[in-house]
């Protein structure tokens, strides 16, 4: 074997570490990872690169929330290109985009017959007090349309007047509404189950809670048997509290754009820690001793903390931090830590802002809270959920394991590297 000498190495390696380089090290790079790139995209095609039944609707909304992002960015010929990932990209929105029309034509012939005729679809399969997003934006958009009318033939027909929502914005509607509520909510649970799975203490009141409202009557069930309602929502106040501690630590949205509308001048403390509110005309050398958040006080009142003030002019583009504001210790004690006590305990709702704030925050909060809650109810019912070792002889090692899970990086939203769990089923006593 044939060894260089470091002698001879080293002066190539420091000038190739060198900032002269440079620009060559991110060419190289990016020359690299298109190389390796040939390799897979254009990889030899498969029935599913074509066949739209080889793919199903959850592969296919799995496809679109991973390159969601890479669609906008491209333009759109390249998704004629003979690149494995652009096909199965192309075939992935086609099938998504198919079936959210296949679904939105459902529920508009459905409305058409009950408006005309009062009569529901003969297969029945929508009742009459069916209501969900796409149900709501259909019926919107057809009481905007104008008046419904029979053809010559009997069949059903609308006016030519469009006032509501077209079909592409029905479905570009709901597809945001399907994209959102399935990749956020599904890394938020991930994240929520590893924070259970490193704080034991919290997963046993979380069950101990399921168990009260939800008690077991079999010592051997089926999981998921028995099925979880609307109205079993407000009754795991804890479990609610578990997920929304679990986006405090991990807001999905890392940056909220916000666009000024109009000049407005703010002022701000320079310091993120609480300060000592003072009345007006009071003595300052008698200060109160409980320290008040000035948030919460009128607006006779100055805060003793340095101010900075700054003019936004209209349609400056303003991002909000969510992370910076929920690791702010003005608002949260100790913000690190993993604590879902602090959401049964009153707190500052302007300082928790996962799904945004204002007028414009996340339409589909109560869904996602929803969801995560009948989901969370059920596995907890069913499984305790526990670390992976950190190291062989079996020891789990809390703040590596939290290390390794909380590694994430941003996407759409924000999305875990990987979080290794292990699920074990529950006994439940008779």
């Amino acid at each position: 074997t044939t060894i260089t000498p470091t002698f001879v190495l080293a002066p190539f390696l420091y000038l190739w570490q060198s900032p002269v380089f440079l620009p060559a090290r991110i060419v190289w790079a990016i020359a690299f990872y298109f190389l390796s790139e040939i390799a897979i995209v254009f990889a030899r095609p498969t029935d599913a690169d074509w066949n739209p039944r080889k793919i199903k609707v959850h592969e296919a909304l799995h496809l679109v929330a991973k390159d969601s992002t890479l669609r906008i960015a491209l333009p759109a010929w390249t998704m004629s290109l003979p690149l494995r990932r652009m096909r199965r990209m192309k075939l992935a929105f086609t099938i998504l985009e198919a079936e959210l029309k296949r679904l939105a034509d459902e529920r508009k012939a459905f409305h058409l017959r009950q408006t005309l005729n009062n009569e529901q679809l003969s297969n029945g399969r929508l009742p009459d007090n069916r209501s969900d997003l796409l149900n709501n934006l259909v019926r919107a958009a057809m009481m905007d349309e104008g008046d419904l009318e029979k053809g010559p033939t009997g069949s059903l027909v609308t006016s030519s007047i469009q006032k509501g929502l077209t079909d592409e914005e029905i479905i570009g509607n709901t597809y945001i509404y399907f994209l959102a509520g399935h990749e956020t909510t599904a890394h938020s649970l991930a994240w929520t189950l590893a924070l259970l799975a490193a704080y034991p203490e919290y997963q046993d009141e979380a069950v101990q809670e399921i168990n009260r409202v939800w008690p077991s009557t079999s010592a051997a069930f089926e999981p998921f048997y028995e099925n979880t309602s609307f109205d079993d929502y407000p009754k795991f106040p804890f479990v609610l509290a578990c997920y929304a501690e679990t986006l405090r630590l991990f807001p999905p949205v890392q940056m909220i754009p916000k666009v000024a509308a109009q000049d407005v001048s703010i002022s701000l403390e320079t310091t993120n820690q609480d300060s000592t509110t003072v009345a007006q005309g009071a003595d300052t050398n008698s200060r109160p001793s409980k320290e008040v958040d000035p948030f919460f006080t009128s607006q006779d009142s100055y805060t003793s903390a340095p101010h900075t003030n700054f003019v936004v002019k209209k349609d400056t583009i303003i991002m909000i931090d969510p992370p910076g504001v929920h690791y702010n210790p003005r608002y949260w004690e100790n913000p690190e830590k993993f604590d879902p006590g602090r959401f049964m305990r009153p707190y500052n709702k302007d300082a928790y802002i996962p799904f945004g704030v204002g007028h414009r925050a996340c339409l589909g909060r109560k869904f996602s809270e929803v969801e995560s809650v009948a989901m969370l109810v059920h596995v907890l019912r069913n499984y305790s959920v526990h670390l992976m070792p950190t190291s062989p002889d079996g020891e789990i090692d809390i703040n590596l394991s939290r290390e390794r899970f909380s590694k994430a990086s941003v996407r759409i939203t924000l999305t875990p590297s990987e979080v290794p769990l292990i699920f074990r089923r529950r006994v439940h006593q008779a």
